[in-house]
């Protein structure tokens, strides 16, 4: 089962590199498919204002050449896509200028949290999120997307954060940090609770979608991405999430996250040096799906919230 999970990643992630010059798949295929999810919701007129902006981010940041040919099909979609994914691809893109585009502490909080011997989750005295987070983030960065004064090179770029984050955030992971005796200053989301040196628990839960739904052998990025978006949407239809959608209360949304971190992750068979067991990924999948359906209901609310209906 592990070596199939790992399997299916590597191959969506290879497949997703070769378009989009670098990325790593929850990333990469879990925003794409958010942003999809987005896009349906999205007014035309709201539509052409992201990809008008889009195209306007400076060059040295490599944003703009994401764009797919004129003749692609959809071309526009697809641009919102790849730009999702954009804040992962400058972690180490050449050429390293781009590099200056990288803000780690922008994608996650994190709460720190220890579980008491009768397993309640408790916070932990004396241990403090940055200051600069994805909620610091997501409201600036919005700001100054709204902001039709602001540079357009300068919105652009934060358009792009404000598509990426609006992933991050529905990732349980992206907001926690569990204390142990082992860890006594955090997981780091879980980088640090490891089934085995080559992937940890974070790991396995930002390629969970790809390793459900792997990609099929000749399948186009549009496609891929097109049939994720319609099997997530049938799982989890905007009145099943048992969650508002309205835009703009980041920090109740990065709560529900480390809700779900303290309930349904470290659970179910998860122990560190040990294989999780099969149930585990379909545990993930039941827990993911709602959230990246409920993360693009989201941003398609917060984009148009930003940029007018």
């Amino acid at each position: 089962m592990l070596d199939l999970i790992r399997s299916r990643a590597a191959l969506a992630t290879c497949a997703l590199i070769i378009l989009t010059g670098s990325a790593r798949a929850w990333d990469a295929t879990g925003h794409m498919v958010i942003t999809r999810i987005a896009w349906m919701r999205l007014s035309p007129a709201t539509r052409a204002r992201v990809v008008a902006l889009l195209a306007q981010a400076p060059a040295d940041a490599g944003l703009a050449s994401l764009r797919p040919a004129a003749s692609a099909p959809d071309g526009d979609l697809m641009f919102a896509a790849y730009a999702s994914t954009w804040p992962d691809i400058v972690r180490a893109a050449e050429p390293a200028a781009r590099h200056g585009y990288h803000r780690p502490t922008w994608h996650y909080i994190n709460w720190y949290w220890r579980e008491s011997a009768d397993g309640v989750a408790t916070p932990v005295p004396g241990l403090e999120p940055d200051s600069i987070n994805i909620l610091t983030q997501l409201a600036s960065q919005g700001a100054i997307v709204a902001d039709t004064t602001a540079p357009a090179a300068d919105r652009a770029v934060a358009l792009a954060w404000v598509l990426h984050l609006g992933g991050d955030i529905a990732q349980p992971l992206h907001s926690s940090a569990r204390v142990t005796d082992d860890s006594p200053r955090g997981d780091h989301g879980g980088n640090d609770f490891r089934f085995d040196p080559k992937l940890s628990l974070h790991w396995y839960w930002d390629q969970v979608l790809t390793s459900r739904w792997p990609r099929t052998d000749g399948e186009s990025d549009d496609a891929y991405i097109a049939r994720l978006a319609r099997e997530v949407m049938s799982h989890a239809p905007t009145d099943s999430t048992g969650w508002s959608v309205g835009a703009g209360a980041f920090e109740l949304w990065a709560r529900q996250s480390l809700t779900l971190a303290q309930t349904q992750v470290y659970c179910c068979g998860a122990q560190p040096g040990v294989e999780p067991p099969p149930a585990y990924l379909a545990h993930s999948d039941e827990t993911s799906e709602p959230r990246i359906a409920l993360a693009g209901y989201r941003l398609a609310a917060l984009l148009t919230e930003l940029l007018g209906p």
